[in-house]
């Protein structure tokens, strides 16, 4: 059953303290993945068995625009520095005694803005400047229970050594619990989740050259030691306590007889829905709602 709003988000309130936020840098595929945890909560809802219901509120850019693009064979744009796009999903699951609600606040805001935002806290200045990107950044991340941090996978692994996200994550993971400490009415972290996007360009590249593999909990152990050691020691120290986990994020792409890419996402035949890592996402749901009940 689903249940749609075209009413702005609400302001959060400790009745939605299970909310997520979704964040990572620019380019790293946060709008792909957002659209798919949608289409993910729409099938789950969907199906009778699941006794669930979706709510649905949009605020800026709706996540069903989002969707729909997806659902047509192609992916959503960047979001541009200075603007932003919220969304809440409320994925409710009836049970015996009381319901349980899964409540999914995706936020997505331009890398350089999260920067901007993580040098003030760095450098000491625990107000933030009036400007509106960084005060809606300030508001989610502060509101959040729980985040879902996009690590841009393709990018990682082939431009090992210049890419930056290691330490951007680790730094991030760092002064975001300084943050929250400081600010005493923001709740407490119950879970931290590494999504990392583009896997189906790189997977193959894994398993000959690095022997690491993403399906399953120790090739994402071994992954994690050695492609993200420093977002790994992080989340062993200053997120102690945190439940930690990792997701892989792929998408199908359409190939002509050579085996090139088109670019385009490659369609279930007989469904207009786009043939991506479902059993992932459907993972990260069902670690969400074990984590946050």
């Amino acid at each position: 059953m689903i249940n749609q709003t075209e009413q702005p988000a609400r302001p959060r309130s400790r009745a939605d303290e299970n909310n997520v936020c979704l964040i990572g840098v620019e380019g790293a595929g946060k709008s792909t993945c957002a659209g798919l945890i949608f289409l993910t909560a729409l099938d789950i809802a969907n199906t009778p068995s699941s006794k669930a219901t979706l709510l649905i509120e949009e605020k800026t850019l709706p996540i069903r625009t989002i969707a729909d693009t997806l659902r047509k064979g192609y992916f959503p744009p960047s979001t541009p520095l200075g603007e932003s796009f919220e969304a809440f999903l409320s994925l409710k699951f009836k049970q015996r005694v009381r319901t349980l609600a899964v409540n999914i606040g995706i936020t997505d805001i331009a890398g350089e803005t999260l920067r901007e935002m993580m040098d003030y806290i760095a450098a000491g200045r625990f107000e933030m400047p009036d400007a509106d990107r960084i005060q809606d950044a300030n508001r989610f991340v502060l509101d959040a229970r729980s985040f879902l941090m996009v690590v841009d996978l393709q990018r990682l692994i082939l431009y090992r050594k210049a890419d930056s996200q290691d330490a951007e994550f680790s730094r991030f993971i760092d002064l975001l619990m300084r943050w929250k400490r400081f600010n005493k009415r923001s709740p407490r972290t119950k879970c931290i989740g590494l999504v990392f996007t583009k896997y189906d360009t790189v997977k193959n590249m894994l398993a000959s050259d690095e022997n690491v593999s993403l399906d399953s909990d120790n090739g994402r152990h071994d992954f994690m030691n050695k492609f993200m050691p420093q977002t790994s020691l992080s989340l062993r120290g200053k997120a102690t306590g945190r439940v930690i986990n990792t997701f892989y994020s792929s998408v199908d792409l359409e190939t002509d007889e050579d085996g090139r890419s088109s670019g385009k996402i490659r369609l279930i035949p007989g469904k207009r829905w786009p043939a991506y890592s479902v059993k992932e996402y459907t993972r990260m749901i069902s670690w969400l709602r074990y984590v946050l009940r």
